[in-house]
């Protein structure tokens, strides 16, 4: 395994990029000149930009994976000691089996895939029934194809054409019939040794009544043809007359059964005789009924071709059962030396951080799964939401790490934890529970003595930032001491190096929006500023009337009609919302509706320049009415730079709004 204290960076060989670097733990200060590793890594990718392709890597054993501590000293391409959750692993380690109430189960890891295993075979067996039922189909349509009713006569309490399917049966089975021997084994019966015992004592069913008789059917056969073979004479025996037999010999073989039954063991030698002479008078009566059906049977009902192909079916489920009871067996030992209730311990504590002691918890079944359970009682796995199931998953996950220790040590001791996307597909309402688990497992991690590390990627910006903040300050305490353990670094497309180190704060779009908008609003006529686009001037416009004041509406009065309640109509403040006209232009350059109506199919911009400053410039000042705080404290990264915002933003306010100089 690698050494996880001294990984700093990672070499991947993508499919179509080549190999990627991506120093996930290297930290360089304003000179380049290299620092400590960091210990955490939260990386922030969007979709496509190769999360995945990580993810897959790192849980992957091939040589095409390198790790490099910081000096680029090469570690090795050990990934036995990296643990990935991703969506894949969700996928491979968490099923749930049963609906509504019964059997609400769900299973994790080895368990899951044991059981898939069980299930494919399971589904291959089925398979491969049906292929041999189809052939038996086929078969006696043949047989019974352009037959008159004759086969639809009941003899025995059962039709012709039930002891032909049954005769059909036997064909395709074979002279052998696999079974398990009482040590276990498997094996093969002859079913002539069979038959013989089970023709001695008597039937339990309809069924089986017809499976004895039709089994003597190829000995009737033969005895009938010699006897047309030797000019005998078939004739002397009228259809009447078979009949007949046939109604005798049923009560004789269903007294004989009876008496079997009852204890007289003597009547199975009768029974035995009784069978065949019933398979005997029945074929013979098929012979004077329908010759060309006597015909198809002294052919071959099931050709060479089928029964090649049933050979090679009834191997595959020869081995087919095999596999299932050495899997069963694996069953067995896994939930032999399993601690249910050890890893039960550790999901319900890391469930107990995210619902915060509500909602749900796990009990072991008692077999190889969990029930999940809430005050209310059982929960059906069907009722788990996908953000749920990827809870529980994650749960495990670190459950299983710990499968062989106490979770904290576990944790603690040279393992890489690679979490991709692990807060994807969450509601809100469960977020800052997955974030509480997260933020408790960096506590772990960043104790003395450990020896591990862990990257984080996400696609969400707002993610990316709870954690980074709530790990730095889990990790580096109020005063922010070791926050350097905390790393952040966005995804770029790079020959060099994939990772780019970035501020949280650098991040933020609405902040760098503002402070454009906000240098715009303080220039002069003319002066050269960097201009937002008209856009994010209706973004930056949207988002503030929507938190500050709950108006949906952007391009309306609705937000200025609502504001002038609160002064007179005389004051300076009411005469700027009267005049606010900021409104009418906002969706202006944002949208092209109105353009390409009156043919301006260039999209131009519709404001001059000048007149986009002071669109910016009202909207700056409406800002600071509604919330003269809103403005400086937004913008300013540290609390030294609000005065400074603050007092540039209210020298233009007074002027414009009250007409200072």
């Amino acid at each position: 395994m690698v050494d996880a204290t001294k990984v700093s960076k990672i070499r991947i060989k993508t499919e179509y990029g080549g190999e990627r670097k991506y120093s996930f733990f290297t930290r360089t200060n304003k000179k380049g000149v290299t620092q400590e590793d960091a210990q955490f890594a939260i990386v922030l990718g969007k979709n496509g930009s190769g999360k995945s392709t990580i993810a897959r890597a790192l849980s992957t054993e091939t040589s095409e994976t390198k790790f490099f501590d910081k000096d680029e000293n090469f570690l090795g391409s050990d990934c036995s000691n990296v643990h990935v959750f991703s969506e894949s692993y969700v996928v491979k380690n968490f099923r749930t089996r049963g609906s509504g109430n019964i059997d609400p189960v769900i299973l994790f890891g080895d368990f899951v895939h044991i059981r898939d295993r069980i299930d494919n075979l399971k589904n291959l067996i089925k398979s491969s029934e049906k292929r041999i039922g189809d052939i038996k189909s086929q078969s006696l349509n043949r047989l019974l194809e352009g037959e008159s009713s004759f086969v639809d006569e009941v003899y025995g309490e059962s039709k012709v054409k039930d002891y032909l399917r049954a005769y059909i049966d036997n064909l395709v089975e074979g002279d052998e019939l696999p079974a398990y021997s009482d040590d276990g084994q498997y094996g093969f019966v002859d079913k002539g040794e069979l038959y013989f015992n089970v023709m001695k004592q008597g039937f339990e069913s309809q069924e089986r009544y017809v499976d004895c008789v039709a089994y003597t059917f190829n000995a009737a056969h033969r005895k009938i043809m010699e006897k047309y073979e030797n000019s005998q004479d078939l004739a002397d025996c009228s259809v009447g007359f078979i009949r007949e037999k046939l109604r005798q010999l049923d009560i004789h073989i269903r007294q004989s059964s009876q008496a079997i039954r009852e204890g007289v063991w003597e009547a199975g030698e009768d029974l035995s005789e009784l069978w065949w002479k019933m398979g005997y008078w029945l074929m013979l009566l098929i012979y004077k009924e329908s010759e060309s059906l006597y015909e198809k049977i002294n052919k071959e009902v099931v050709n060479e071709d089928e029964l090649l192909v049933l050979s090679i079916i009834q191997d595959d489920l020869i081995e087919y059962e095999s596999q299932i009871r050495f899997e069963t067996r694996r069953l067995e030992e896994k939930r032999r030396e399993y601690s249910p209730q050890r890893v039960t311990k550790y999901i319900n504590q890391l469930l107990d951080l995210v619902f915060n002691g509500r909602r749900i918890w796990l009990e072991p079944d008692g077999a190889s799964g969990y029930t999940i359970k809430s005050e209310g009682g059982i929960v059906p796995p069907a009722r788990l939401s996908t953000g749920e199931q990827n809870i529980l998953s994650l749960c495990y996950f670190f459950a299983e790490i710990a499968s062989d220790g106490e979770l904290d040590s576990s944790i603690r001791n040279n393992i890489i934890i690679v979490l991709d996307d692990p807060i994807s597909s969450i509601d809100s309402y469960n977020k800052a529970g997955l974030n509480a688990m997260i933020d408790w497992i960096a506590g772990v991690i960043s104790a003395d003595g450990s020896a591990s590390k862990m990257i984080i990627m996400t696609h969400s910006l707002s993610v990316a930032k709870d954690l980074s903040r709530s790990l730095r300050y889990r990790v580096g305490g109020p005063s922010g001491g070791a926050g350097w353990k905390v790393k952040f670094s966005e995804i770029i497309d790079s020959q060099e190096e994939c990772l780019k180190a970035v501020g949280v704060d650098a991040l933020d779009d609405y902040r760098n929006i503002l402070l454009k908008m906000y240098k715009v609003a303080i220039s002069k006529k003319g002066e050269d500023v960097d201009f937002p686009h008209s856009n994010d001037v209706r973004r930056i416009w949207e988002a503030f009337l929507r938190t500050e004041l709950g108006e949906n509406l952007i391009s309306t009065r609705s937000a200025i009609h609502r504001l002038s309640y609160f002064y007179d109509d005389k004051s300076c403040e009411r005469k700027f919302l009267e005049s606010f006209t900021a409104y009418n232009y906002i969706n202006h350059g944002s949208h092209s509706a109105d353009q390409i109506l009156d043919y301006e199919f260039e999209l131009s911009p519709q404001m001059e320049l000048e007149e986009f400053r002071d669109q910016i410039r009202q909207i700056i000042l409406f800002m600071r009415l509604v919330s003269p705080h809103h403005i400086p404290c937004r913008m300013a990264i540290v609390p030294e730079e609000i005065n400074s915002y603050k007092e540039n933003l209210e020298k233009i306010y007074l002027k414009i709004v009250f007409g200072k100089p």
